[in-house]
C-alpha cells in the first residue's frame, strides 16, 4: 500500500472503531476467511469478521438454549429418530429436512473445496433456518410445557 492509502485506512478504521477493533475469536475469523473463498482474492472487512463473531455467539446461545430444554435425566432414545418418528412435530420434520439438506451440500461442498458455498449455506441454516424459523415456532410450545 502506498502511504496515502495507509492514511486514508487509518482514517476509515478510525471512523469505523472508534474504541478500536473489538475482540473477535479464532472461530469468527476462520469462518469469515472461509467466506471469502467466493471471491478471486481476499480484502479483510473487519466489519465482516464481527458478523461472524456474533454468529458465533448466536451459535452458542442456540446450544445453551437446547441443552437447557431438555428434561431432567434425559436420555436419547436407543433407536435415534426412528424411536421418536411418530412424536415428531411438522416443524421438527421440517428442521430435519432441512438439517439433512445442508449435511448433503456441506459435503459436496467441502469435497470440492467450495468453502465459501460451503459457509454460506451453513451460515443461511443456522441463522434463517434453525435460529429465524424453528425455534420461535417451538418457543411457544417449550413455554406450554414449562407452564
Amino acid at each position: 500500500m502506498t502511504p496515502q492509502e495507509i492514511k486514508d485506512s487509518c482514517v476509515v478504521k478510525a471512523k469505523d472503531f472508534p474504541n478500536g477493533i473489538p475482540e473477535c475469536g479464532t472461530d469468527a475469523l476462520r469462518f469469515a476467511l472461509l467466506s471469502y473463498m467466493l471471491q478471486s482474492s481476499i480484502n479483510l472487512d473487519v466489519k465482516r469478521v464481527v458478523g461472524y463473531k456474533e454468529f458465533c455467539n448466536k451459535l452458542w446461545n442456540i446450544n445453551k438454549f437446547a441443552l437447557g430444554n431438555f428434561p431432567e435425566g434425559f436420555t436419547p432414545h436407543p433407536e435415534g429418530l426412528k424411536g421418536v418418528e411418530a412424536d415428531l412435530s411438522l416443524a421438527d420434520k421440517w428442521i430435519l429436512t432441512r438439517l439433512n439438506k445442508v449435511v448433503l451440500s456441506t459435503n459436496q461442498c467441502f469435497e470440492s473445496y467450495n468453502f465459501g458455498q460451503m459457509t454460506q449455506g451453513l451460515f443461511d441454516f443456522w441463522q434463517k433456518e434453525l435460529a429465524a424459523v424453528y425455534l420461535e415456532s417451538i418457543k411457544p410450545v417449550m413455554r406450554k410445557d414449562s407452564v
